[in-house]
């Protein structure tokens, strides 16, 4: 009998100390939009929670281990669907994950890791699929930002294999849709937001911008570029001399 109550008091204190070692900070959001393009509008709710371990060899201080998140989309015509998504995060770095839908039919899962000068953020497009109802990932943009003056931006397609956003299964989809997020016509649109001086506020703003730029063709376009790429300059040179080093060199 000594010998259970022993063992079952370890237990207990282990299970006290594995609580005592970790933390978690939870945070609510809500987005709204025409998130499966059916003019109706839908609704998305996030519990976005952080999680805190304790150092094995540092007990004092707290470091980043996860982020989850569990969300509810409720659609205009009243059905729910619920999904789950975790990330891992960098121990020192830590990070945010969010969700927003920047045109119909659209929802963007954004990570973004930084600290201090260093920014890494991953876009991740979900296009919305009528006949599977679901939204799958069909392509993934990264901003990369070593330092205040080196910056990268990448882009990957998903042909085949898409990843759902609330199923499990990945789905072989054809490429037979447009990409909604960009312009009917790249070049005209570039020329457009250079005369109307409008130029990237945020990461995201340069990133669509980034890949209007890489449907155009820069030679034969050169012109039109380095005056929209000057102009960038004089606003956010960091961004306006990623585009020289890429397009006109």
């Amino acid at each position: 009998m000594k010998k259970r109550l022993c063992c079952l008091c370890s237990m207990l204190i282990g299970v006290a100390i594995a609580c005592h070692a970790q933390r978690t900070e939870t945070s609510r959001q809500t987005i709204k939009g025409d998130f499966d393009n059916d003019r109706r509008g839908d609704r998305l709710s996030m519990v976005c929670k952080t999680h805190y371990e304790k150092g094995e060899e540092d007990s004092e201080t707290w470091y980043f281990s996860r982020i989850t998140v569990d969300g509810k989309i409720v659609l205009g015509n009243e059905r729910t669907l619920h999904f789950t998504d975790t990330e891992p995060l960098d121990a020192v770095m830590g990070g945010t994950l969010n969700y927003f839908s920047p045109r119909s039919g659209v929802l963007l899962r954004v990570l973004r890791v930084s600290r201090g000068s260093t920014v890494v953020l991953t876009y991740d497009y979900y296009l919305y699929d009528v006949a599977l109802q679901d939204w799958y990932r069909y392509k993934t943009a990264t901003y990369d930002q070593a330092t205040w003056k080196e910056v990268s931006v990448g882009f990957e397609y998903y042909d085949k294999a898409r990843k759902p956003l609330v199923g499990t299964e990945l789905q072989s989809l054809p490429v037979s849709h447009k990409d909604p997020m960009l312009p009917k016509n790249p070049l005209k649109y570039l020329i457009r937001e250079t005369e109307k001086k409008h130029y990237p506020k945020s990461y995201y703003d340069f990133v669509s911008c980034i890949e209007v730029l890489n449907h155009i063709d820069k030679r034969r376009y050169r012109k039109e570029i380095k005056n929209f790429a000057k102009r960038l300059k004089s606003h956010d040179a960091r961004w306006g001399n990623y585009i020289v080093s890429t397009y006109l060199k």
